[in-house]
């Protein structure tokens, strides 16, 4: 059994990331938030405050070669197209919400 930590990446850096990241900071998962992107200036400066990478656009999050899963946390409206980008660039990919049309 591997015993690999997966690098995790977050687009959408709102109230549900937030959660998510809580989690990963009460269990013993092999899995460690890396850094996110968000549209909102203010969710990248707190990600920066909580050590975090704040990647300066979704392409720069994708394409480091470092994250291993993409978590897409953003209105439902976005979902598609992201995991569908995330997907391509070769990452594993956990969306927050059903996805709609």
């Amino acid at each position: 059994m591997s015993e690999k930590i997966y690098n995790l990446g977050i687009i959408g850096y709102g109230g549900m990331a937030g959660n998510h990241k809580k989690q990963l900071d009460n269990k013993n998962v092999r899995v460690q938030l890396k850094g996110v992107y968000d549209i909102d200036p203010a969710r990248m400066e707190a990600a920066k405050e909580q050590g975090f990478i704040a990647y300066e656009s979704r392409e720069a999050l994708l394409n480091d070669p470092e994250i291993d899963i993409v978590l897409v946390a953003t209105t439902n409206d976005c979902h598609k197209e992201i995991a569908i980008d995330a997907l391509r660039a070769g990452k594993h990919v956990l969306c927050e919400k059903p996805v709609t049309t």
